[in-house]
């Protein structure tokens, strides 16, 4: 049988893991918006690709649309 803990042990646990949970929280949200702001970055570079190869091409934009169609 397991022993009882006391119910001041109790609660100071559920402060601690209350205050860990918190800073992971915090961990993860910023993370996320990292995440998002790397994704924002790449795609804005893949942009400039994109535009930079169109005008390469000598195509229009039509064409180009034309061709990612079929």
């Amino acid at each position: 049988m397991s022993k009882r803990q006391s119910l001041p042990a109790l609660e100071k646990k559920i402060k601690e893991t209350e205050k860990k949970l918190a800073t992971a929280k915090q961990r993860y949200d910023r993370l996320g918006q990292q995440l998002s702001e790397l994704n924002k970055q790449r795609n804005l570079l893949q942009a400039e690709m994109i535009v930079e190869a169109l005008n390469k091409s000598g195509k229009t934009m039509r064409e180009l649309m034309t061709f990612l169609k079929a």
